[in-house]
């Protein structure tokens, strides 16, 4: 877990203390991400890090031009993730190069990306929703929702759910057709089976 405090800690589920520490030296707000051996996170200062969990070392670093809340999804190969500057990134997961960044209309703030059949999903406070092939970069669709996006993409059986300030939008997630919405604010939704648990307001929505 990451701490305002710049460190990031590491816990034993059958414990309170923890196991593992690493000092970034700057405030963070988006989780970790961790795939064979190290962990990738973005700090306040505009770095995106790749730390060793064996070593607790650098593996690499990577400079962007702004904050990070959006939290970064990983593969074999890429990381992604979204950045105060308006960009959508990709990072080679080894070495820490750019592959692509790809420009919104406004900032990334909460929305973290989702990767689906080679296939990156991510919200902007544009409005809009975007579709990006994780390999090249180019958009293959974006879906203008109206207002801003600050959650998460959650993609289940082909189709793509997502919330801003008025609504719960599910769209295909091959083409960025609007399938359905429902009129309430909505936040990251978690899905279970055939139904969508999501935020709004005070209270939890179910929708089956």
């Amino acid at each position: 877990m990451i701490s305002h405090d710049g460190h990031v800690y590491g816990f034993d589920t059958r414990g309170s203390e923890p196991r593992w520490v690493f000092e970034a030296g700057e405030p963070m707000c988006s989780n970790p991400a961790y795939f064979d051996g190290r962990l990738y996170f973005g700090l306040w200062d505009g770095r995106f890090l790749s730390v060793d969990i064996d070593s607790r070392q650098i593996a690499w670093s990577f400079e962007t031009n702004g904050k990070m809340y959006s939290s970064p999804s990983v593969n074999e190969e890429v990381i992604v993730f979204g950045n105060f500057d308006h960009h959508i990134y990709a990072i080679d997961r080894m070495t820490g190069r750019e592959r692509w960044r790809f420009r919104t209309d406004n900032e990334i703030g909460l929305s973290s990306p989702a990767i689906y059949h080679g296939t990156t999903f991510i919200g902007s406070r544009d409005g809009c929703v975007y579709a990006i092939d994780i390999e090249s970069g180019s958009v293959r669709w974006k879906f203008d929702s109206g207002s801003a996006v600050d959650s998460s993409p959650v993609i289940a059986e082909g189709l793509v759910h997502f919330g801003n300030e008025s609504a719960l939008f599910v769209l295909d997630h091959e083409t960025g057709y609007e399938v359905t919405r429902y009129k309430a604010p909505a936040g990251t939704c978690v899905l279970d089976g055939g139904t969508a648990y999501v935020p709004s307001g005070d209270s939890v929505l179910s929708i089956s």
